[in-house]
């Protein structure tokens, strides 16, 4: 070893030798003397005594503390919430348990327990699974690498193109204003020369009249007069259609585009796709110490709704519904005593809806014409509608929104907007339509794609949290809302059913049916405090569940 190791026998007694050996029961280190010593008694002689230089410099103690009592040591082991405890813990929080044993019974036989190959095999998976991580990464850091010079290079071969078509350009009306010049030139050229002729003419005129003044007879002088009437009207017609038709022309440039004004001639936009690498977690191993108690859902209420399809609900911060009838293009409020109190009839179908936090909208995504309308939620005034046809490449279904993103289902990608739906992030998703999405409690997103029988849920990195396959084929699973826990629940329309899959997405079990009282459910939510299941039936009713 680096550093020499000190006996604790000796230590207690105010001496000091090197330790040879450690006793892992005991966790003492011990010099020669002290292991003969300790060798001597009967009781020790089970005890499992190994070269210091064996064990690493941090071994592990069954000596732990508890973090709640920190003066007491974790000597008990209760069985029915499979976790270490102390005493105080037991009297707490254990007293009515089952079986509570000592630690020492509890780890006895645990050499040949499946636990410990369950965590060998465990530590030994984790670690394969890292390595082939940690080469997916360096491919993933070289795949970065290549993208940007091949991004680089593209923007720099539009910089080329642009570049040579504004030299195009510049030729093009650099030859538009010669053209305009040399016909321009050549009508002013034409009207001077004209001038030039008249001028020519008045002088000639004028000669005449000064000669026949100075030495013509009265008849003569009376005769020139009269004759130059004649020519002098025709000169003032020919002045006046000449000034008439006349004009000053000034050759100006204005630009077409805002090349100048624009930051930017390009979007970068960042294309995730979820890591397809999945650690496999055996059965024991993934078990919570402290199980969960299953959720309890008991029918309280049902409301009887507009016997028309149902697409999407939502419950506002008053407690009310907000009600997608695909149909009929309507959103309708509803109480808490299920009356209609507003009705707004829109031009498109609206399929998903979301309330925006901390406002007093909600934003539908309307199908047929491709757009998202925002509505006011007390009147269900309509504010604007912005387009999207453009922006996504596929047909919009599933909306969720948190306070600063939005997210947009389209098929086979997820995408993750600005409030002002500039688009921040793209998460592929598998092959179908992302009908549903939901954002739970820990701002991850989860949505449901209903052809293909999975869910994936995502990080708010972008990353995938898990990706889940359901074990049947049926096609109509629709709403998606999540628990508390973070567990999402599902709504199978053609099993009559409401599925759970774990927070952790290892894990599926039904939570409610038909003899529940549900009647081919499409959509479902709970309250803000989670203590109510709404579940939206196709058929127009709502049940409600106490939970």
């Amino acid at each position: 070893m680096a550093t020499s190791v000190h006996c604790d026998p000796c230590l207690r007694i105010g001496q000091s030798s090197n330790a040879v050996k450690v006793c892992t029961e005991c966790e003492e280190s011990m010099c020669q003397l002290c292991v003969k010593a300790h060798q001597s008694f009967k009781a020790f002689t089970s005890h499992h005594v190994v070269n210091v230089d064996v064990l690493p410099q941090s071994v592990f103690t069954s000596k732990q503390y508890c973090q709640i009592h920190t003066e007491k040591i974790l000597d008990l082991f209760c069985t029915q919430h499979d976790t270490l405890c102390c005493r105080s813990c037991m009297t707490d929080k254990h007293r009515n348990c089952n079986s509570v044993l000592p630690l020492e019974d509890a780890s006895r036989n645990v050499n040949e327990s499946a636990m410990l190959v369950d965590t060998e095999c465990e530590l030994d998976g984790i670690a394969d699974t890292l390595k082939i991580f940690e080469k997916d990464r360096k491919s993933a850091s070289r795949e970065v690498e290549d993208a940007a010079l091949v991004a680089t290079s593209e923007v720099s071969n539009v910089k080329d193109r642009i570049l040579k078509r504004i030299n195009e350009m510049e030729e093009k009306i650099k030859a538009e204003i010669e053209d305009i010049k040399s016909k321009e030139m050549s009508e002013i050229t034409s009207t001077q020369n004209e001038i030039k002729g008249m001028n020519e003419m008045i002088e000639c005129l004028q000669q005449n009249l000064e000669t026949t003044t100075k030495f013509g007879s009265n008849n003569q002088k009376f005769v020139m007069i009269h004759s130059l009437k004649t020519k002098i009207k025709e000169l003032q017609e020919r002045l006046q259609n000449m000034l008439s038709v006349a004009e000053s022309v000034d050759i100006t440039f204005s630009p077409t585009m805002d090349i100048l004004l624009s930051t930017k001639f390009g979007l970068i936009k960042e294309i995730r796709k979820p890591c397809t690498i999945v650690h496999h977690i055996s059965t024991q191993m993934q078990a919570p110490f402290v199980p969960r108690r299953p959720s309890t859902f008991k029918l309280t209420g049902e409301l009887k709704l507009i016997d028309s399809f149902i697409s999407s609900a939502v419950i506002t911060p008053k407690n009310n519904l907000l009600v997608c009838f695909f149909d009929i293009s309507a959103l309708v409020l509803v109480n808490e005593l299920g009356i209609v109190t507003q009705m707004r009839n829109l031009i498109s179908q609206p399929w998903d809806i979301a309330i925006i936090p901390d406002t007093d909208e909600a934003i539908v995504s309307l199908v047929p014409e491709q757009s998202i309308q925002y509505v006011k939620i007390e009147n269900l005034a309509l504010d604007k509608k912005v387009s999207v046809k453009k922006k996504f490449p596929t047909q919009i279904r599933g909306i969720a929104v948190t306070k600063d993103r939005i997210a947009i289902g389209c098929h086979a990608k997820v995408y993750i907007c600005t409030m002002h739906l500039d688009i921040i992030t793209e998460l592929s998703v598998g092959r179908g339509n992302v009908y549903y999405l939901h954002f739970d409690n820990f701002d991850r997103l989860s949505c449901i794609l209903r052809q293909v029988h999975e869910i994936y849920q995502f990080y708010k990195t972008g990353n995938l949290s898990f990706k889940y396959s359901f074990n049947d084929f049926s096609n109509n699973k629709n709403g998606i809302t999540s628990d508390k826990y973070g567990n999402v629940l599902i709504a199978d329309t053609d099993k009559n059913s409401i599925i759970q899959v774990g927070s952790d997405g290892h894990y599926q079990k039904q939570i409610l049916e038909g003899k529940d009282g549900i009647k081919n459910p499409i959509s479902l939510f709970f309250n803000s405090i989670f203590t109510k299941l709404f579940v939206v039936n196709k058929n127009g009713s709502v049940h409600i569940f106490d939970c």
